[in-house]
């Protein structure tokens, strides 16, 4: 694949944008449901947003962090969202009907 057939990373904004987007969607979702079918997007809305973070961490934002203090806080956080990406997946697994 030559370079410039490559997918361009999104710029901050966007990955802000998109995140508000999607949060908002979910949330307008969640707000109709009750009881197991709750619980059960809930933890699929989760998992799936920690899997968002964790590949906007991975392929933007670490790429446009200066500061090398900064970029190495935010390596730090990487285990704490894969943590609870895959405590949701667990979790989606006991809740599935």
């Amino acid at each position: 694949m030559s370079a410039d057939a490559r997918p361009q990373a999104l710029d901050n904004a966007a990955i802000v944008a998109i995140f508000d987007l999607a949060n908002t969607s979910a949330m307008a979702r969640l707000r109709a449901l009750k009881g197991a079918e709750f619980d059960r997007a809930f933890v699929q809305h989760e998992q799936a947003f920690q899997a968002a973070v964790i590949a906007a961490v991975n392929t933007t934002l670490l790429r446009t962090i200066q500061k090398q203090e900064l970029k190495d806080f935010v390596t730090s956080l990487a285990p704490a969202f894969e943590a609870h990406r895959v405590m949701a997946e667990h979790l989606e697994k006991k809740l599935a009907p």
